[in-house]
Parts: structure tokens; C-alpha cells; sequence
């Protein structure tokens, strides 16, 4: 490793947690949005569910089986709801890119410092190397 390539490392070990603070910020906002999407998915049910009590086609229904399977139907073909069950899904798919990206960063930050620790062992050995060499041989102590 040159120490060009090392310190570009090094520059690149400093820009991570950045880059890691602009996805923790963005993972934030998503969960709020999903947060509220349930919240918003789960009204429009109950008013659907409802409504859907109040027609005469619920009420001539004789089993239980036969009502829960109406609100259901109900429910699943109410457009809305509908648009509210895409847009869940998009925010969960997001969030799945989010920390898969913050994960990669992670093990890249951890990975970058591996190897400028890595790299700064070697200079230091190759240091005290030249050190020792040196010494030995201001005492004429220097091995052929």
C-alpha cells in the first residue's frame, strides 16, 4: 500500500460516518412515514369496515364466516385503502435498502480500518527495524 492509496483510505474512513448520519436520517423519516401510513391504513379499515356493516347486503348475510369474509372483501377493494397498502409497502421496501446500504457502509468503515491499522503496523515494524539495524551497527554489531 502507498501512501497515497492509504491516505485516499483514510479520507474515505472519514467521509463513512457521514455518509452513515445522512442514511440514520433518512431511515428516521421513513419509519415516522410508516408509522403514520399504519396509523392511516388502520382508520381507513375500521371506516370501511363500517360502512360496510351499515348496507343491506351485510345484514342479510346469516354466518359469521360469511360477514368477516364481506368486510374483508370490502376492505381489500376499497381504493384507498388500497393506495395506503402500496405506499406501506414502498416505505418498507425503502427502509430494506436503507439499512442494507448502512450495513455495506459499516463493514467497508470497518474493512478501511483494518487495513490502514494493517498498514501503519508495517511502517511501524519496518521502523524499528531500521532502528535496531542502525543500532547494531554503531556498535559493529551488524550480523553478514
Amino acid at each position: 500500500m502507498t501512501a497515497d492509496f492509504a491516505e485516499q483510505r483514510r479520507r474515505r474512513l472519514l467521509e463513512i460516518p457521514v455518509e452513515i448520519a445522512r442514511i440514520n436520517r433518512q431511515l428516521v423519516a421513513m419509519r415516522a412515514e410508516r408509522d403514520n401510513t399504519e396509523r392511516a391504513l388502520k382508520r381507513r379499515e375500521t371506516y370501511v369496515r363500517q360502512g360496510a356493516r351499515l348496507r343491506e347486503s351485510y345484514k342479510q348475510l346469516k354466518s359469521e364466516a360469511e360477514r368477516t369474509d364481506y368486510l374483508r372483501v370490502q376492505v381489500y377493494e376499497d381504493i384507498e385503502y388500497e393506495h395506503l397498502a402500496d405506499r406501506l409497502e414502498q416505505i418498507e421496501v425503502q427502509i430494506d435498502k436503507l439499512v442494507f446500504e448502512k450495513d455495506s457502509l459499516e463493514h467497508e468503515r470497518k474493512a478501511l480500518y483494518a487495513a490502514l491499522i494493517s498498514y501503519a503496523a508495517e511502517i511501524f515494524e519496518k521502523k524499528i527495524d531500521e532502528k535496531t539495524l542502525a543500532d547494531m551497527a554503531g556498535r559493529g554489531r551488524v550480523l553478514s
